[in-house]
């Protein structure tokens, strides 16, 4: 019996022997593993790493490692940590599936190095609203049994001249898209209209949704953001407000924060109306029910920009106004 435990206590002493050397060893294998000074990775000609990308659904890119000091043999592996919304492949192929964000993982590895991982947040958002380039009236809507020219209610740039009638046709449009259907609503609805206009204005620069630092991108990723319109209209005499503006990503433009902001709403009725590629409204007709207080607020409707008016009117008439 003493023989079998003195057995047994070696036995126990050698893996304890083994296994203290072989976690040294490891210890002393990975102290002598170098560091990798910095892992670049690049989108394009930009330098991502460590920060936030915008992409729209529907789009692919590119990731580009690099690693200094240069290494020859190195192996990058990509892990999203949501490939619902961005998925990516074994070469750093982006794909952007739906709108939300997704927190892509790059790990690089290399004999004789310190494995390092870095991280690139990509934001995905619905494409731009497709507002056509044309003058306004080009896009318009138009009823077929009349011509263009004869069924498109003069636009003012002012306040309405009058304030007689009780449903009134708000409206802000970069290019043209949500113009077109205000005017067939406000000459369908029998409502005075008026265009909020940016005290500076937008310009094809500002609605790059591809650019990151573009104006537009800015003010939507920033929820405070209220830019400021030029001029005024009294809203007073109204008891219907049709609210119509294009979708920037997924949401109202914060130009349209700011009127909703700066008049009094209470006891009216509010009808917001978006023209959009593909996005929806619901997104922004929960932003427009938190601005608006003491206001009801109906349900919305997207348009395209080639909306009929047959389509415009029957919104109008479901809405029991």
């Amino acid at each position: 019996m003493k023989k079998l435990s003195k057995i047994t206590a070696c036995v126990f002493a050698f893996f304890l022997a083994f296994a203290v050397i072989f976690h040294a060893g490891a210890d002393i294998r990975a102290a002598g593993k170098k560091n990798m000074k910095a892992v670049t990775v690049k989108m394009g000609n930009r330098n991502v790493n460590g920060k936030t990308v915008s992409m729209q659904r529907g789009k692919r890119s590119s990731l580009k490692v690099g690693v200094s000091p240069s290494i020859q043999k190195t192996s990058v592996s990509y892990r999203s940590s949501r490939p619902s919304c961005v998925s990516v492949n074994s070469k750093g192929r982006l794909t952007a599936k739906k709108a939300g964000t997704a927190k892509i993982s790059i790990t690089v590895r290399a004999s004789g190095y310190k494995a390092k991982t870095v991280r690139v947040t990509i934001r995905v958002a619905d494409p731009a609203p497709t507002e056509p380039t044309q003058k306004p009236d080009a896009d318009t809507p138009t009823d077929p049994a009349q011509k263009p020219d004869t069924d498109t209610p003069t636009e003012p740039t002012q306040e309405p001249s009058h304030n007689t009638k009780k449903a009134l046709v708000v409206y802000f449009s970069c290019t043209g898209a949500t113009a077109g259907v205000a005017r067939t609503m406000a000459d369908a609805a029998g409502a005075d209209i008026y265009e909020i206009q940016a005290q500076e204005p937008y310009t094809s620069a500002d609605l790059n949704y591809g650019d990151s630092s573009s104006r537009a991108t800015k003010e939507q990723n920033d929820l405070s953001v209220r830019p400021a319109i030029a001029g005024s209209t009294d809203i007073s005499g109204y008891d219907v407000i049709y609210l119509g503006y294009p979708v920037w990503w997924g949401m109202e433009p914060r130009i349209i924060d700011t009127f909703l902001e700066n008049y009094d709403f209470s006891g009216k009725k509010i009808a917001p109306f978006c023209t959009s590629g593909g996005s929806g409204i619901s997104g922004s007709e929960s932003r427009i029910r938190e601005l608006a207080a003491g206001a009801q607020i109906l349900q919305g409707k997207r348009f395209s920009s080639g909306s009929s008016r047959s389509e415009i009117e029957n919104w109008l008439g479901s809405l029991g106004v």
